[in-house]
């Protein structure tokens, strides 16, 4: 039950991250003045980011007994790439860049997640 829910916690974290980036990138590109948009944008990627890592390093003490491995290590840095979006996100006029690249970022995340324990 303990692994349920921090898989939970996890992709709660996930979805926040996404979708408050996806709010923060179309405030980028059509409403730039937008102060409540990006206040709530940064709110919620700032609860999902906290979530990843909640239950991110729950599943890691529990299932993977703290043994430390490249993949894990590999989804901490692109967990700490997507913290630093935020300020990439917010400064940009148009980011339909950073949207490729948190798209990508995501694909990766999640394919080691999947893959990486079996690697």
């Amino acid at each position: 039950m303990k692994i349920l829910i921090y898989k939970y916690l996890h992709l709660s974290g996930v979805l926040l991250v996404f979708l408050s980036y996806g709010l923060l990138i179309a405030r980028t590109m059509f409403a730039a003045d937008n102060t409540p948009m990006r206040k709530l944008g940064g709110m919620l990627s700032g609860i999902g980011l906290f979530l990843i890592l909640l239950g991110g390093f729950g599943l890691f003490s529990t299932v993977y007994s703290n043994a430390l491995t490249w993949w894990i290590l590999a989804k901490v840095v692109i967990w700490l790439a997507l913290g630093g979006m935020l300020v990439l996100i917010n400064k940009a006029r148009n980011s339909m860049a950073l949207f490729w690249l948190v798209l990508v970022l995501g694909l990766v995340a999640s394919a080691l997640g999947v893959f990486g324990p079996t690697l």
